[in-house]
């Protein structure tokens, strides 16, 4: 990793050890002219922002918010299939469609709170209060969990159901599953044709979601999937549920194998609730852009705001957040975060050159990222480590890298620390 060696009072001779360690190549954009090794160039580059070191972590469940609302979208390799926008300032939240345990549904918010609050949260795993209408009345399902097979929900279920703080507020035995199978009950190119019919599921006692897709033009649809089930045979005696209560209505298994969302409502109290959307389909990926300059802010990471874009898809078991970010802004966040404001203008200068070659070494690392934010890598923490003199140092050393005789680009960087 790249960390800051530097001291206030030895930062010349840490400059002078790195000009004496590698040749500094300043050109624009990064070449190597005269060079045999051609140095890469990145215009943005891809942060993990929850990564543990292994290629598929992340968590599950994000909260993203821009002060001016974000564009959401599903991502393709030729383009951005706009979807939907979210409120200015407002908590939008995040997940993928995987199998939880059911642990209570009631109509008393109250009761669903204390049901939440008694599961337990490993930051890992945790409990969501969700609203629903039935029959015309409002109830709340609380699940625990995203788990990415039916055998580790059932592991949990079972762990659940001897739980003692859970004791009065649910019967033994009786935590059933959810998951990602579904039956269709139409398609609709209007959105306010599938609220209508997701309305009228609603009314007849069954839980129903309005999902969101689009076509390779761009073009989006409206469904409506009812049902969550674990298995294929849930899903089955389902079907002849659904049938018998919504005569009528074609139903068939919902066909979730490219990309989807599914908007969902989580309540934050009895008063109040957060919107949800839930991503699923095979190489889905979302796309949240912000609608300022502000950035997106995401709440599990410290609430930080970050510049450029978040993309949200599978990667493993979990959610993997990734910020698509300029380059040059986030070699000055590195800059800013590894040293901080206040040292003397070469020694940032160094940290820049340094952080813009380590970045550059690395290429995809971690196969949905070139890096991680944390000092696994190099230390970034979004605009709020944009300090004007490490700006200033990024932007006074912009294509300068370091690089021994024959061109290539040296993967770490350690000054000489302070005596």
């Amino acid at each position: 990793m790249v960390r800051s060696l530097f001291s206030r009072t030895h930062w010349k001779k840490t400059a002078a050890a790195l000009a004496a360690a590698a040749l500094l190549i300043s050109a624009s954009p990064y070449s190597t002219a005269g060079y045999a090794a051609a140095v890469p160039k990145l215009d943005q580059i891809r942060v993990a922002l929850f990564l543990d070191g292994k290629a598929g972590g992340g968590i599950p469940y994000v909260t993203l918010s821009a002060p001016q609302g974000l564009d959401i979208g599903l991502r393709t390799p030729s383009a951005v299939q706009a979807l939907f926008s979210t409120a200015a300032g407002a908590n939008t939240r995040f997940s993928l469609d995987q199998f939880a345990v059911l642990v209570l549904e009631t109509s008393d918010f109250a009761q669903a709170r204390l049901a939440a609050d008694k599961l337990p949260a490993d930051g890992q795993q945790q409990a969501v209060v969700w609203t629903r209408s039935k029959q015309g009345k409002t109830v709340y399902q609380v699940t625990f969990g995203t788990f990415p097979d039916v055998g580790t929900a059932t592991a949990m279920q079972a762990k659940l159901s001897a739980n003692p703080q859970l004791a009065g507020l649910i019967k033994p035995g009786s935590l059933p599953l959810v998951g990602p199978y579904r039956l269709s009950a139409g398609t609709f190119a209007a959105e306010a044709d599938a609220v209508k019919q997701q309305a009228a599921a609603a009314q007849a006692g069954l839980t129903a979601d309005v999902v969101l897709q689009a076509d390779a033009a761009g073009k989006v649809s409206y469904a409506v999937w009812i049902g969550s089930e674990p298995t294929q045979q849930a899903l089955t005696a389902l079907q002849q549920q659904a049938a018998a209560v919504l005569p009528g209505v074609q139903l068939q298994p919902a066909a979730a194998a490219a990309p989807y969302v599914v908007r969902r409502t989580e309540a934050a109290s009895a008063a109040s609730a957060t919107a949800h959307y839930v991503l699923g389909g095979a190489g889905a990926k979302l796309w949240a852009q912000p609608k300022d300059a502000a950035g997106v802010t995401v709440k599990e990471r410290f609430e930080r705001s970050y510049r450029g874009a978040i993309e949200l898809s599978q990667q493993g078991d979990s959610l993997a957040v990734i910020n698509e970010v300029p380059f040059e802004s986030y070699v000055a966040s590195v800059t800013g975060a590894e040293m901080g404001a206040g040292w003397p203008t070469e020694a940032l200068k160094a940290q820049a050159v340094a952080a813009r070659t380590y970045a550059l070494k690395q290429g995809m690392k971690y196969q949905v990222a070139n890096v991680t934010d944390s000092t696994l890598d190099q230390a970034y923490k979004g605009i709020s480590s944009e300090s004007a003199d490490a700006i200033a140092a990024a932007a006074a050393t912009q294509g300068e890298l370091l690089a021994d005789a024959s061109g290539s680009l040296r993967r770490t960087i350690r000054p000489t620390p302070a005596e």
